[in-house]
């Protein structure tokens, strides 16, 4: 079985989504969107990425999905 390894997010501003998303209590594309003052879209291509370098762990809760930082 070959994985597929995810390559480094091209996004300019990857490190300061995952720096504020690790200083977050309750990581969410809505703290990126504040925090970055970006848009739902943009955020939400972050968070991917931070899902795909095993920084946040994605799971599906009642109203969505719920992220939960990897320590």
């Amino acid at each position: 079985m070959i994985h597929h390894i995810p390559q480094v997010c091209a996004d300019d501003r990857y490190q300061e989504a995952r720096e504020c998303i690790l200083a977050a209590r309750y990581p969410s594309i809505a703290v990126i969107q504040r925090t970055l003052q970006i848009g739902y879209n943009r955020a939400e291509r972050l968070m991917q990425a931070l899902i795909a370098a095993a920084v946040v762990e994605e799971s599906a809760g009642e109203h969505g999905s719920i992220y939960k930082v990897k320590k």
